[in-house]
């Protein structure tokens, strides 16, 4: 009875063996290939989610520190663009609940809808959520100021807490295309960047605090 419920279990190596045709089948009929973990899809769509945040943990920061000195149409161009990178997260949220595939632990690949919405709810579907919500609607608001959603939008710096989790998928892609990396390199990498970030938010915060201590001031230690 134990062995029969694993082998209904997809995430099981049992159930790639007492069915392997109805695998194939399904993969073949409701799952494109090109969706699958490893194929050349999934890989340019997950590097650019990886440099969108990237993009996300560079300008962020910045623009919430120095939104003193830009002025309206400028931040209106802007939040433009960063309102299309808002929405390429939401389709990404949309795809990873519904038909991107996973590896388990095991490395089968589960298909099953139901197990993929499971997996996502269970692990990055709240932050995904909360870091994709489009402020930039907040423009249409009368009563909020354009600078003001410069400094709300730091709540989308949550998805930057999977920055590690992107750079390891990329090695992971590098590992499967038999491109291999010493270990030690692509730790000292990650170790690098985010090195280079956290260094980036301190001086953004430092900053920020120096322009509510000296608002109207043109002239002082930090601006020449």
């Amino acid at each position: 009875t134990a062995n029969l419920k694993l082998s209904e279990d997809e995430t099981s190596k049992l159930h790639k063996i007492v069915y392997p045709a109805r695998m194939d089948s399904e993969e073949s009929s409701k799952l494109n290939k090109h969706l699958k973990p490893g194929s050349l899809f999934r890989f340019f769509w997950d590097f650019l989610s990886l440099v969108l945040i990237l993009y996300y943990a560079c300008s962020l920061p910045f623009r919430a520190a120095y939104f003193y000195d830009m002025n309206t149409n400028e931040a209106l161009k802007v939040l433009a663009f960063d309102f299309f990178v808002d929405l390429f997260f939401v389709v990404d949220i949309v795809l990873r609940l519904t038909i991107f595939p996973y590896k388990s632990d095991g490395g089968i690949v589960v298909t099953r809808a139901e197990l993929i919405r499971r997996k996502y709810y269970d692990t990055s579907f709240v932050k995904d959520l909360v870091a994709s919500f489009p402020l930039e609607i907040l423009c249409a608001v009368p009563s909020v100021g354009v600078k003001q959603i410069l400094v709300l939008r730091l709540v989308h710096m949550v998805r930057v807490s999977r920055l590690v989790e992107y750079l390891l998928l990329m090695e992971d892609y590098l590992t499967g295309w038999d491109f291999r990396i010493s270990s030690s390199l692509t730790l000292i990498g990650r170790m690098f960047t985010i090195y280079i970030l956290v260094n980036h938010c301190y001086a953004c915060i430092w900053f920020s605090l120096h322009r509510l201590l000296a608002p109207h001031r043109n002239v002082t230690w930090a601006l020449t």
